[in-house]
């Protein structure tokens, strides 16, 4: 690199995005001695929580650190950590694990609740001085924070960790992610609760047409969750639901009480759009379709995009979808579900310098001569970028998937080993040893 990336601690670093990724990455600077800023746009854990009753994929072992379960014992001598094997709710994940870390003396006063970070730029180093990277490495930080209780104020840090993930928005419903006509008049209509959500209600779907588009992992996950809801026909709390969605009537002096229980009648289109094909999407589309034989309950439509959206005053949506063969059909619905794929964020920010992933990209480029010029096996430099002391942690292009997390936490390690110089510090080893 072209500056020196070791910090000796007690240097201050800003960590943007309290979800688990950020909440691990401030807990290791804090056993470091770093002073630490985390701030989050809403509350810690705020995904997680969103999850709710679904099971984590990863196991426990994948989902936590040594360093978190042991910053947890610490604060409770009669605290039993979760068994390695066992898998997680996202609450439990939440409550039992990131809150109980949130809450702990290492982190409860560093944290910074409905505090967005609107900018960050240097102090004194502009992009417009002509100065080495050294000397900007050597300017601190000037992050502008709006907090829903302070207003504007500003925060300074040697270090900022960004762990928000993607940032740079959802693509288009149109053809190759582009906007849909009509599109921005109607997106504060759509649905967005996934079926086993807590706010999601049977009584939004029942009886109704359902238009799922995308083959984003959250739009795989609603159709995953939607096949099983089909299962539960005879689940109680589905009857029980259905019950209070329309409950049976029968006359008190009838000698034959009325006994038909009701039932699901759910109705799902999913549209995936043929842009940069999702082999994950297709092979579960298929799989979903071939369980569910009638196509009036169940079908999946391939498409290259929505050209133009509407839904009038009654909440039926029309969309004009554009096929293949360049021909167009139109779509009707009572309820549309779009979750398309995440863009790629462009840029850090206007006033820093670097491009996203500045290093994997040169990387991956066919030039040798470029490659030599960076320590491509040096911890860190998969999320280092060309803004000195600007990092990016966590999964960019699926950045709610917790299936992550242990990719993330070797990124931390790395991280800390680059700012330590030390490529042998891994202090999950240290605990876990000890």
């Amino acid at each position: 690199m072209y500056w020196d990336p070791e910090v000796e601690s007690p240097a201050t670093i800003a960590v943007i995005g309290a979800g688990p990724v950020g909440i691990e990455a401030a807990l290791y600077a804090r056993f470091l001695g770093f002073n630490v800023d985390i701030f989050d746009a809403g509350r810690p854990a705020r995904n997680a929580t969103l999850w709710h009753q679904r099971i984590l994929d990863v196991a426990v072992r994948d989902c936590t650190t040594p360093l978190g379960l042991a910053a947890l014992g610490s604060q409770d001598e009669n605290y039993q950590a979760p068994d390695n094997d066992r898998h997680f709710t996202g609450q439990q994940f939440a409550d039992e694990y990131l809150l109980a870390l949130a809450k702990s003396d290492l982190l409860v006063d560093s944290i910074h609740i409905n505090s967005s970070v609107v900018e960050v730029s240097r102090l004194r180093v502009s992009l417009d001085d002509r100065c080495d990277l050294q000397e900007r490495c050597n300017d601190e930080f000037r992050l502008l924070i709006q907090s829903r209780d302070r207003g504007f104020y500003t925060s300074r840090a040697d270090i900022v960790i960004d762990c928000r993930g993607s940032m740079g928005g959802t693509c288009g419903w149109g053809p190759a992610g582009s906007q849909s006509i009509g599109a921005a008049e109607s997106l504060d209509r759509v649905y967005q609760w996934l079926p086993c959500a807590p706010r999601f209600e049977i009584r939004d779907v029942q009886s109704k047409q359902t238009i799922l588009f995308g083959q984003s992992d959250t739009a795989i996950r609603f159709a995953q969750e939607w096949s099983k809801l089909l299962e539960k026909g005879a689940d109680p709390i589905v009857i029980e639901s259905l019950r209070k969605l329309a409950p049976i009537q029968s006359p008190v002096d009838s000698p034959v009480a009325q006994t038909t229980s009701p039932s699901l009648d759910l109705k799902l289109i999913w549209l995936i759009p043929s842009v940069s094909p999702n082999a994950r999407a297709e092979q579960i589309a298929t799989m979903l379709s071939a369980k569910h034989s009638d196509p009036k309950r169940f079908s999946v439509m391939a498409i290259r995009g929505i050209e133009r959206v509407a839904c009038d005053e009654n909440g039926r949506w029309t969309l004009e979808l554009l096929l293949a063969d360049d021909s167009t059909v139109e779509l009707t619905g009572d309820v549309f579900a779009p979750f398309p794929n995440a863009r790629p964020t462009p840029s850090i920010g206007p006033e820093l310098l670097s491009q996203e992933l500045a290093f994997r990209s040169v990387m991956e480029s066919g030039n040798s001569h470029e490659r030599q010029t960076y320590y491509h096996d040096s911890p860190g430099w998969r999320i280092a970028t060309q803004e000195p002391h600007y990092y990016r942690l966590g999964s960019l292009d699926r950045p709610r998937d917790p299936n992550g997390l242990p990719e993330a936490h070797q990124q931390i390690r790395d991280l800390f080993a680059l700012l330590g110089a030390r490529a042998d510090l891994n202090l999950y080893d240290i605990v876990e040893g000890s």
